[in-house]
């Protein structure tokens, strides 16, 4: 009797051990698991947050390349008119200018690039300082580009003035006729001006 009592007791104690074991192994797999399946969010979301990086890169550079596009189409965009007109030359003499020939109408200092206009081009144009003006001849040659800095004579139309800093060198460019396309200009005053002045 007491022979079959502890047979019970360690049959019983053995399914206890049985459990146990199977128990922990679950717990050890589910460990495992969960380990495992943290580890691969945490690839996963390495994964999403490089080739998210990646596609903001590409994304920054077109739009880099949109805004590069869209400047190119704004200066296609601003040559809007194209005036016929005569070109010369004058150099910071008092007798050209006035008491201080080396102050333009800006009020800015004289250098190289910048034109006077004749005051009806600039009146007509709604042209205002510092603004670009290229300035074309009829063979398709380019004279430059110009910053508009100076007022000309009330006494000259349609009449576009270079400065430099040589008279020898304003005598030796002469009178030109070119046209002068005006950058940036609305399209009012394109309306006003097709009606003042003629397109070439």
């Amino acid at each position: 009797m007491k022979i079959k009592q502890t047979m019970n007791k360690l049959l019983y104690y053995f399914a206890i051990c049985c459990t146990t074991v199977i128990a922990t192994g679950a717990l050890v797999s589910v460990a495992a698991f969960c380990y495992l399946n943290t580890q691969n969010k945490f690839s996963l979301i390495d994964s999403l947050t490089y080739e998210t990086n990646e596609k903001s890169k590409v994304i920054e550079s077109l739009e880099a390349q949109v805004g590069v596009l869209q400047e190119e189409l704004d200066y296609t965009k601003s040559y809007l008119l194209s005036i016929p007109v005569k070109v010369t030359a004058y150099n910071p003499t008092k007798e050209q200018c006035d008491a201080d020939p080396f102050i333009t109408a800006s009020l800015t200092r004289v250098e190289d690039g910048i034109i006077a206009l004749s005051r009806d081009l600039e009146q007509t144009l709604h042209l205002k300082f510092g603004d670009l003006v290229t300035l074309k001849t009829p063979e398709g040659g380019t004279l430059g580009t110009f910053r508009f800095q100076d007022r000309m004579n009330k006494r000259w139309q349609r009449r576009v003035d270079i400065f430099m800093w040589e008279k020898s060198e304003a005598v030796k460019f002469g009178i030109k006729t070119a046209h002068m396309y005006i950058q940036r200009v609305s399209s009012e005053t394109k309306k006003k001006a097709d009606s003042d002045m003629p397109q070439v």
